[in-house]
C-alpha cells in the first residue's frame, strides 16, 4: 500500500480533486476523492454531499466528474475494502499534522474484523492520550481505507464516529467483527 504523507504546509499549492460519487456500495452513499491517481477523501453516509465541503478545505478547486477511469478506480476501491485486499487498495495522499500522521499509521496496523481503543493507540504510540487521538482520528480523511471505524471506547463501546454510530456498527459487521456492547454506568 502506496501513502504519501503531507503537512498543509507541504502540499503542493495546485490541488485538483475530482471526486465521484458512488451509490452502490453495501453500506450506503459514498463520495471519494482523487488527486493525481491517489485517493485523498472518502466520505460516507446520505450526506456526502453535504459533508463534501465540511472536507474539502485543503483543496482549491474540486470538480464532480463522470470520467470512466475514476469511477473504475473508485470501485476497484471499495471492492478491494469489501474484500480486505489491502494490497489492491489505491495509492493514497494524507494530508494533516504530524501527529496525525502518526495516528493514521497506527489505524493502518488494526486488523480486519477487529478493534482497538483510543487509550490502546495511545499507548502504542507512547504520545497523546485517549482524546487527542480521537481527535486526529476524526480528522482521517479517507476513512475506510484508513480504518477509523475499527476503533472503540475504552469499554468495548461504539463512541465517536463522523459518519455516525449506526454506519460504524454496520461497517464492524461487515467485516464479521464482534462489536461488544458498552457497559451501562451505574
Amino acid at each position: 500500500m502506496k501513502i504519501a504523507y503531507f503537512t498543509r504546509k507541504n502540499f503542493p499549492k495546485k490541488s485538483e480533486v475530482t471526486t465521484v460519487l458512488v451509490q452502490d456500495a453495501d453500506f450506503g452513499t459514498v463520495a471519494l476523492g482523487w488527486y493525481s491517481g491517489a485517493l485523498c477523501l472518502c466520505i460516507l453516509g446520505n450526506k456526502a454531499g453535504e459533508m463534501l465541503q465540511k472536507r474539502l478545505t485543503i483543496w482549491e478547486s474540486m470538480e464532480v466528474a463522470g470520467d470512466s477511469a475514476v469511477e473504475q478506480a473508485s470501485r476497484l476501491a471499495l471492492v478491494a475494502f469489501k474484500h480486505n485486499a489491502r494490497d489492491d487498495f489505491p495509492p493514497m495522499v494524507l494530508v494533516g499534522t504530524a501527529f496525525q500522521h502518526v495516528v493514521w499509521h497506527a489505524l493502518l496496523q488494526i486488523e480486519y474484523g477487529t478493534t482497538a481503543s483510543y487509550r490502546d493507540i495511545a499507548q502504542r504510540l507512547g504520545r497523546g492520550g485517549p482524546r487527542s487521538v480521537g481527535t486526529a482520528v476524526g480528522k482521517n480523511p479517507i476513512s475506510l481505507f484508513v480504518p477509523c471505524h475499527r476503533v472503540i471506547g475504552t469499554d468495548g463501546g461504539l463512541c465517536g464516529y463522523a459518519w455516525g454510530l449506526a454506519l460504524k456498527k454496520k461497517l464492524l459487521h461487515l467485516e464479521n467483527c464482534p462489536v461488544v456492547p458498552p457497559i451501562p454506568i451505574t
